[in-house]
């Protein structure tokens, strides 16, 4: 699987949903938090 990179911000509730379905999968990843 490729390796993801998601930037994220603390109130983005789309940011915590995204995080959200990546951990459900199983995805690796790697959260930039700006």
């Amino acid at each position: 699987m490729a390796k993801v990179e998601i930037y994220t911000t603390m109130m983005c509730p789309y940011c915590a949903r995204a995080l959200s379905l990546l951990k459900r999968k199983g995805a690796d990843y790697t959260e930039v938090d700006v």
